[in-house]
């Protein structure tokens, strides 16, 4: 298990939990990719890993990037993540809550291989 890995794997069941109980599952999917996009662009890397920037100022600059789909508890995860140096895990943390929530559903993906057009 990489670091990634087993830093991500507390938030992402505290997130599956949280939306889970409050029917939200689809909305914290939405956040996650969001975020993920966000945290992984390059401009927005400059800012994020700029030490000249303190954590309050990457957290406004994030907020205010993700303030199409963001929400109060989702906003309370960013502050969390961005205090505690943990945006580095978005990645993983997202993949984590994917994984949690299709099992919750009962879903998996499967690749179809056919010799002819389906």
């Amino acid at each position: 298990m990489t670091m990634n890995s087993s830093v991500a794997q507390p938030y992402a069941r505290a997130i599956f939990e949280h939306a889970f109980e409050s029917s939200s599952m689809p909305k914290w999917s939405e956040y996650l990719a969001w975020l993920e996009q966000v945290v992984l662009d390059p401009q927005a890397t400059e800012v994020i890993e700029n030490p000249l920037i303190g954590r309050d100022e990457v957290f406004s600059f994030l907020r205010d990037v993700c303030a199409k789909v963001t929400f109060e508890q989702a906003e309370n995860l960013l502050q969390l993540l961005v205090h505690n140096r943990r945006l580095s895990a978005v990645s993983a943390i997202k993949e984590r809550y994917e994984e949690l929530r299709a099992e919750a559903e009962k879903r998996i993906e499967v690749e179809v291989v056919s010799a002819k057009p389906v």
